[in-house]
């Protein structure tokens, strides 16, 4: 072997080395932009999740406040009954109405005899 194959070879290897490093760097920058993307798209994936668990919760304590008050409410047969008996109560006032207006005639009666029998 002689000088000339000896920088034949040498420049050979050289271009290989530079070629090789050449698709090494190309590669991995795209893999650190592509890292660099992954990662703020983590950030972003996390912070989101993290609104969402508090939207969740909220409406678990909303949730739980409704199921608390739930049984206290009272059933369709309740207000059913309630219609009811309201109803019952407003005939028996109307018959209350009737009966007073007879009393304050008789009273008024009763308080213009006084007055004639006085004067």
């Amino acid at each position: 072997m002689d000088a000339d194959s000896i920088t034949r070879w040498l420049g050979a290897i050289a271009l290989i080395l530079s070629i090789g490093n050449t698709v090494y760097v190309w590669f991995s920058k795209s893999g650190r932009e592509l890292a660099h993307k992954l990662k703020d798209q983590r950030a972003e994936t996390n912070g989101a999740l993290t609104e969402v668990g508090d939207d969740i919760d909220a409406l678990d304590s909303r949730v739980q406040r409704i199921e608390d008050a739930l049984p206290h409410l009272p059933s369709k047969d309740d207000v059913a009954d309630l219609r009811i008996a309201m109803a019952e109560m407003k005939g028996q006032m109307g018959t209350f109405d009737a009966e007073i207006t007879s009393v304050a005639r008789t009273v008024r009666r009763i308080e213009d005899y006084l007055r004639e029998t006085k004067a």
